[in-house]
């Protein structure tokens, strides 16, 4: 487990908190842009834990990234969340977060090193599910705000806490 990428999330979680940002637990990212009556634009972009993850610099230099599809077989890098509503207002909207060769799920695994083999069935998830998936947060019966996606990352640290150093050792790449 990279408990320092998991602390960071932690701070990319107040951050959204703090802001106007949207938490959309059901979407690696979407737009919801609006035009007030006045004629402002308000952006209006929305993501997931881990599509925020993906528009962090700190995670960015990490080689995270948040891309989204273009053409039918052409991505485009998104690093900000005003990229993101400028590509989804050209009509694209299909996003997918990567890590290296690996996407979605398995790139949360592999980013934040959440392996089945450490974490089992968590809960009935793997951690990376119970982190990222809305159903894992009882989606359908309210909103899904930062602070719950911090105390799930608190569960999957404290979990983590029961792993020998030297499972430890390996899965901070140490």
């Amino acid at each position: 487990m990279n408990r320092e990428r998991l602390n960071h999330l932690k701070t990319v979680m107040l951050r959204v908190a703090e802001s106007a940002a949207k938490l959309d637990m059901s979407t690696w990212a979407s737009d919801t842009n609006t035009i007030t009556e006045e004629g402002e634009h308000i952006c209006g972009t929305s993501c997931c834990a881990f599509g925020y993850a993906a528009l962090d610099p700190v995670f960015q230099k990490q080689g995270l990234k948040l891309l989204m599809q273009t053409n039918y077989n052409e991505w485009s890098g998104v690093d900000t969340a005003e990229r993101l509503s400028e590509l989804m207002q050209e009509g694209h909207s299909r996003a997918e977060v990567f890590f290296g060769n690996d996407k979605s799920f398995v790139a949360a695994d592999a980013f934040f090193g959440l392996t089945d083999s450490q974490f089992g069935n968590f809960k009935g998830w793997n951690a990376a599910d119970y982190l990222f998936a809305s159903s894992a947060y009882g989606k359908y019966t309210r909103e899904i705000t930062p602070a719950d996606v911090i105390a799930h990352i608190d569960e999957v640290l404290a979990l983590g806490e029961g792993m020998t150093q030297s499972t430890q050792e390996t899965t901070d790449g140490h």
